[in-house]
This record gives structure tokens, C-alpha cells and sequence, in this order.
């Protein structure tokens, strides 16, 4: 029996505001990872610095060009925890008294994450009905 290896592949599409605003998430968790680093604690993730870099580079680079966000299913997991992160921080600025630009950045982070819990869901749900409509064997 031959096995398959299926990588899958997401694209959000971005407005300008939101590209802005997961640029300054990332780059915010990237800091908490490198003082976390710093600080002998490393980071939950191998390799995911470079994760994030890599997504960084990739706003810089081709985002504002596309207007999408494109990503693997291996670099999901640190764009959500990435993008949870900057929720939490936004939520405690507020509550402390800070607005700008916290209170714009909370709503469009959690658009932001909406819309990549639904980008996921459709991406499998085609593969798995594509997957039954092959039969059980292929």
C-alpha cells in the first residue's frame, strides 16, 4: 500500500489595517520570545522563531503585494499562539487605561484569527469531501 503525504496551505486575505496589525503581533511575540530566551526559559517551540521570521519577512515581502496571508499547516499553530498572545496583551492594556493602538488592534486580531479558524475549516472540509468522493480506496 502506498501512503500519501498531504501538506495543506492557507490564504487569508488581508486588508492594509490588518496586515499592519498582525505585523506589530508577531513582532510583539517575537520579543516575548527572545527575552524569554534571555532569560534561560528558551521558548515552547524549536524553531519557532523562525516561524515567525519568516512570516514577518513574508508581510514585508509579498503581503502588501497580494493582500492575502500565505501560510502552511506547520507554521499555523505559532500564528495562532502569535496572535493570542497580542490578544492578552491588548486586553490588559485596556484594562489599565491604554487605547491606542490597542483597542483598534483587539477587534481586527480577533477578525483576524475568525477568519483563519474558517480558512482551516473550509481547507479540510474540501479535502475531506473530496477524500469521500474518491472512495475509501485512494
Amino acid at each position: 500500500m502506498v501512503e500519501k503525504w498531504i501538506s495543506y496551505g492557507f490564504r487569508v486575505p488581508l486588508d492594509e489595517g490588518e496586515m499592519e496589525a498582525l505585523q506589530r503581533a508577531l513582532s510583539h511575540y517575537l520579543d516575548v520570545r527572545r527575552r524569554r530566551v534571555r532569560k534561560g526559559g528558551g521558548g515552547p517551540a524549536p524553531g519557532g522563531s523562525r516561524v515567525i521570521k519568516r512570516i514577518l519577512a513574508q508581510l514585508m515581502r509579498s503581503c502588501y503585494r497580494l493582500n492575502a496571508l500565505s501560510f502552511g499547516e506547520l507554521e499555523l499553530p505559532m500564528l495562532q499562539v502569535g496572535l493570542a498572545n497580542y490578544q492578552d496583551l491588548c486586553e490588559r492594556e485596556i484594562a489599565s487605561g491604554a487605547t491606542m493602538p490597542f483597542v483598534a488592534d483587539l477587534v481586527i486580531i480577533k477578525r483576524i484569527r475568525a477568519a483563519l479558524e474558517e480558512e482551516v475549516i473550509r481547507t479540510f472540509s474540501a479535502s475531506l469531501d473530496e477524500k469521500f468522493q474518491q472512495g475509501p480506496d485512494r
